[in-house]
């Protein structure tokens, strides 16, 4: 079971360095993980530490932040990071964003996910459109699991044979 967990990982892994290198190509992204905030504009190395610190807090945050934790967070930048305070605040105004769409995303699924159950039940033709749903969201596995592990059904696509 835990090699399993893990060659999971390892694909979701491989799924979102492969959504980056898009979104790189894209110009998107720039390859250091930073979002460029202009076409001449790329975040400085501290932003872009400040950047990976507030998606690795943001994680697995159910609301959004307040805007006294907001607030707190631009000092985080400025004192911890030393970034100037419009520097820090696009960092986090950025991310906010981010951090909002992945929600809407998530909770799109998840409302998707509940229209296909029928008795607690997710038939095989309700999961093969799940499947395309979250390919066109952009949602990982990992992110699939979470979502699906808010209610309890029953999968028949991973019936026993």
């Amino acid at each position: 079971m835990e090699k399993s967990i893990e060659q999971a990982k390892a694909l979701d892994l491989m799924n979102e360095r492969h959504r980056d290198a898009l979104a790189v190509a894209s110009g998107n992204i720039r390859a250091s993980g930073g979002k460029s905030i202009g076409a001449s504009r790329q975040d400085s190395p501290a932003e872009t530490k400040f950047r990976n610190y507030l998606r690795l807090q943001w994680k697995n945050r159910a609301q959004a932040p307040s805007d006294t934790e907001l607030a707190s967070l631009a000092t985080t930048g400025r004192v911890g990071w030393k970034l100037g305070q419009e520097q820090s605040q696009q960092v986090i105004q950025s991310e906010l964003q981010r951090w909002k769409d992945k929600r809407e995303k998530a909770d799109l699924y998840f409302e998707n996910l509940k229209g296909f159950l029928h008795n607690n039940v997710l038939s095989v033709e309700g999961r093969r459109e799940l499947r395309k749903l979250s390919v066109n969201l952009g949602l990982s596995n990992a992110e699939i699991t979470a979502i699906e592990s808010k209610i309890a059904f029953r999968d028949e696509s991973k019936a026993r044979r």
